[in-house]
């Protein structure tokens, strides 16, 4: 196998893995919020505030890695058409 395929299929396990914490995650706190309201009460902030936090940064690390991706099959391109 390539090493340029391995490389994609981790960058694409990667994202899924991000997406499904994501998720995951998300899902935990609207549970916990809707079984324990007088938590959120508490605090200042929304209960979503920190699932908008996670998906911030799940989105940006999800970009890095497409961005990432597209670099790669350019370098493998041009290392392709010189061999």
């Amino acid at each position: 196998m390539k090493q340029g395929n391995i490389i994609r299929k981790l960058m694409k396990a990667g994202i899924w893995f991000a997406a499904g914490a994501w998720t995951g995650g998300a899902v935990t706190q609207y549970l916990t919020f809707r079984q324990h309201p007088e938590i959120s009460m508490v605090q200042s902030a929304p209960w979503y505030t920190g699932a908008l936090l996670q998906g911030i940064v799940t989105a940006a690390l999800i970009l890095l890695c497409l961005a990432g991706r597209v670099l790669l099959k350019d370098e493998i391109g041009k290392e392709e058409k010189a061999a």
